[in-house]
């Protein structure tokens, strides 16, 4: 399993850095469902919340690649897409002031 993930590769860490971030959101939008269930109210997480601890788990995999398994290039397109979903963030919740990806 993990000889499969360990490419280096930029096209596998651009789609990589863009499906990891996504698979953690999903998840992490699960547990708020559930706990929001719970409480009966709309959200406990914020979807920018949400999405920031997606994007923080591709540093977290830049950091892996690059210096743990000195894989370069994966390394780059993790970083690009990192970048990619970071200028979405501000472009998102910033400039359009969206407070919900899913409503």
């Amino acid at each position: 399993m993990l000889e499969k993930i360990k490419k280096d590769n930029f096209l596998f860490g651009f789609v990589m850095g863009l499906l990891i971030p996504l698979l953690v959101f999903i998840a992490v939008y699960a547990i708020d469902s559930y706990l929001a269930d719970l409480k009966q109210v709309k959200t406990v997480i914020k979807d920018s919340t949400k999405y920031i601890i997606g994007v923080f788990i591709n540093l977290v995999l830049f950091r892996l690649y690059m210096v743990n398994w000195k894989m370069d290039k994966t390394g780059k397109g993790l970083l690009a897409m990192t970048f990619i979903l970071a200028i979405g963030y501000v472009v998102l919740f910033e400039f359009l002031k969206i407070k919900y990806l899913f409503p």
